[in-house]
């Protein structure tokens, strides 16, 4: 995950003109993460991605009782009403920011 987080940031974040280097991230999400085991097994009901790049991040929230997965990704956000059912919203940090 956090190579994929560094992928994100390196491609620049919205309103910012350039990336930002995971070397300078690093220090603040030591701080703020928790690791978490990625879940062993997808139980049936567990929606599925259209980038399975992505399901990773719709099992570990949902297998780990998330209350929100903030993301800009498409193939992540057409899963929020499934999500909702399951006690997930997935949201973007616009609304994120908003509703909280």
């Amino acid at each position: 995950m956090r190579d994929e987080l560094a992928e994100v940031l390196a491609r620049g974040l919205p309103g910012s003109k350039r990336g930002v280097r995971w070397e300078d991230l690093q220090p603040q999400w030591s701080l703020w993460v928790t690791p978490a085991a990625a879940p062993a097994s997808r139980p049936p009901y567990f929606p599925r991605c259209t980038d399975e790049d992505d399901q990773i991040f719709i099992d570990l929230a949902l297998s780990h009782r998330a209350r929100w997965l903030i993301s800009r990704d498409r193939a992540v956000l057409k899963l929020a009403g499934r999500c909702q059912k399951l006690g997930l919203s997935v949201l973007t940090p616009e609304q994120w920011n908003r509703d909280r």
